[in-house]
């Protein structure tokens, strides 16, 4: 408990590496704590709002931090979560934040999810102005092929086509994660 050890393990040939029954190395990618946890908190459905809010959770999107309600619309597809931000926001970086970091990583992690939708306010000079937005399933496929066509992840992953497919496998998730992540900070950085 009180000690430390190092072990070099040679990854030639090797497919997988578990530490304490974490997957910690896959298919060639170090595999984060971060993704590992986005990972175990897929869901096949919709309509389980507890899993959900395990996802929401599992991606950063804590309601105690960001205080927001959801709305589920599984009556019929297209399936929608739409998360209605209860804080105001000074400008529209809540659309930012949603159309290319959280929600390609919640259309990946929730199975037969469709659309994610947002609401929230902004505050201007003439008072409060209510904003909404949508991102599909179809637009963040497009979106993801745009940047994974950038990116020097690997053929491998290059050859998947949906958000849905990175999900797949812990590696797989890492790799949307990273891509995700980068595409934000790209999104955000100022214009000169």
């Amino acid at each position: 408990d009180e000690g430390w050890g190092r072990l070099t393990v040679p990854l030639e040939g090797v497919r997988e590496v578990r530490l304490c029954g974490d997957v910690v190395y896959q298919d060639g990618v170090v595999v984060t704590s971060a993704a590992m946890h986005r990972y175990e908190a897929r869901t096949p459905y919709a309509g389980d709002a507890p899993a959900l809010g395990r996802v929401a959770e599992a991606v950063g999107l804590d309601d105690q931090t960001w205080g927001y309600t959801t709305e589920l619309t599984t009556s019929a597809r297209p399936y929608r979560w739409t998360i209605n931000f209860q804080s105001h926001w000074g400008d529209t970086s809540a659309d930012v934040f949603m159309r290319y970091y959280y929600g390609p990583q919640i259309l990946a992690l929730v199975d037969n999810l469709d659309e994610v939708g947002w609401t929230y306010t902004t505050a201007t000079s003439s008072g409060k102005t209510f904003c909404e937005g949508v991102l599909t399933l179809e637009e963040a496929d497009a979106h993801l092929i745009t940047i994974l066509a950038q990116s020097d992840c690997g053929e491998q992953w290059k050859a998947l086509k949906s958000v849905k497919d990175f999900a797949a496998t812990p590696a797989g998730m890492q790799v949307l994660y990273d891509l995700v992540r980068e595409d934000l900070s790209l999104q955000v950085a100022p214009v000169f």
